[in-house]
């Protein structure tokens, strides 16, 4: 049981060459695999914090591999679906969402550099954000397929719309957090 949450974040890494081959393939079955793989990986970022927590194993590398396993899967599918469908939308939306990765992740190790103490936890806006970002994810895996007539190309760039706007909201917090903190 103690490695379980680990062996969970390397999971999500190694999926994420699995996940873009199926997409890939350009049909729907493998649409739908490439998807329901996502879902999975999605699942797990859930599972292995849960789980280490529940039964007492938690650890600094099990911390970053969580930590690093997030932001691959999140950041390389974002990449993946702004060079497969190629629309403005979400080639600005996928680049706010990398932009703020990226500085929330500096911001991290800065405030880890100043104080010895992450005082920068994750909060409920960053939370909900991931939720929609994995939702989009999931949804914009399957553009090409129509359930009862609904465009699902429109639905995943909605979702991840609501993901960029809390994705700000939630990178403005994080910054009022360490200003205050200086």
């Amino acid at each position: 049981m103690k490695y379980i949450p680990n062996l969970l974040s390397l999971f999500r890494i190694l999926a994420i060459p699995l996940i873009i081959m199926l997409s890939y393939q350009d049909n729907q079955i493998f649409s739908f695999l490439a998807s329901s793989l996502f879902i999975m990986a999605s699942i797990t970022d859930f599972l292995d914090g849960f789980l280490a927590r529940k039964f007492l194993v938690e650890s600094k590398l099990g911390s970053y591999l969580d930590l690093l396993a997030d932001k691959l899967l999140i950041c390389c599918l974002l990449l993946w679906l702004t060079f497969s469908i190629k629309t403005p939308e979400i080639l600005v939306l996928s680049l706010i969402l990398l932009s703020r990765e990226i500085s929330i992740s500096s911001m991290r190790q800065w405030a880890l550099n100043e104080s010895k103490d992450n005082f920068l936890k994750p909060n409920s806006f960053g939370k909900v954000k991931t939720l929609f970002q994995m939702l989009s994810v999931s949804i914009l895996l399957l553009r090409d397929i129509y359930i009862f007539s609904i465009d699902l190309y429109q639905v995943g760039i909605l979702f991840l719309t609501l993901a960029t706007l809390l994705s700000i909201l939630s990178f403005f917090i994080y910054l009022r957090e360490s200003l205050l903190k200086l």
